[in-house]
């Protein structure tokens, strides 16, 4: 699951069940990207916008969010 893929980085597991929460991916989502960061070693973010599963602009707003 998505929790066990993302044990080891504590942001990264941040960033993807906030984007889960806030509604922009969904769990299926960010399991596929986080498979896809563990094969590639990109960050999450940069996955998320090649996949066109999240824009830039909305990447960028959650981030600066606290």
């Amino acid at each position: 699951n998505a929790r066990r893929l993302a044990f080891g980085n504590p942001l990264r597991q941040r960033l993807g069940q906030r984007l889960v929460h806030a509604g922009y991916i969904t769990e299926e989502d960010l399991r596929r990207a986080l498979r896809t960061q563990k094969r590639t070693h990109q960050k999450l973010g940069e996955i998320l916008v090649e996949l066109k599963l999240v824009n830039a602009a909305d990447m960028n707003d959650l981030l600066r969010e606290p």
